[in-house]
């Protein structure tokens, strides 16, 4: 409840990158919550620190698995695409 979506954030930043050159993406640092989501408290603060709330659409994965989900998008939008 209240994210961008991943696919959404990942747009925004792929102007940032030159194909022809292969530049770096940016630097990306991901927290994945626990299974329970984040308290309210704890999203306030990620977000006061410079973090954008991402979700991940209508899926709910465990978090062991968030992690590989999200590094697969990332590698699809920088590598692959």
């Amino acid at each position: 409840e209240g994210t961008t979506p991943l696919g959404v954030v990942l747009s925004e930043l792929m102007p940032e990158i030159n194909p022809t050159t292969h530049d770096n993406p940016p630097k990306i640092a991901i927290i994945i919550g626990s299974e329970g989501g984040f308290s309210p408290e704890e999203a306030a603060i990620a977000a006061q620190r410079g973090f954008a709330m991402i979700g991940l659409g209508k899926r709910i994965l465990r978090c062991e698995t968030a992690p590989v989900f999200v590094l697969g998008c990332l590698s699809y939008q920088y590598e692959l695409t």
